[in-house]
């Protein structure tokens, strides 16, 4: 079996649909054990940590995507007032 480092080396390499497919396998794998013991402690164990995986990974997500409006938002406060009364007609919003 791989050390720690070894499998996170491994991780790495994956392209992006092997990793899907890593996480499907994982999945599939622990929900087996779930069906055969709905009180199996281990796949509980690996159902929690996956939800908070999925959980700060959204919730880093979402907070990348505002504070990417807001840096978006000031840039836009300091183009010249032509270039925003542009911007503003080609999105249809009335020039203020």
């Amino acid at each position: 079996m791989s050390d720690a480092g070894d499998l996170w080396e491994m991780i790495g390499e994956l392209k992006d649909e092997e990793t899907a497919q890593v996480l499907t396998r994982l999945y599939c794998l622990y929900d087996d054990m779930v069906k055969a013991d709905p009180n199996n402690p281990e796949a509980a164990l690996f159902f929690k940590h996956l939800e908070n995986a999925i959980s700060f990974c959204t919730e880093c997500n979402l907070k990348r995507r505002q504070e990417g409006r807001y840096i978006f938002q000031a840039s836009l406060l300091t183009l010249p007032r032509n270039i925003l009364v542009q911007i503003r007609t080609f999105l249809g919003v009335s020039p203020a």
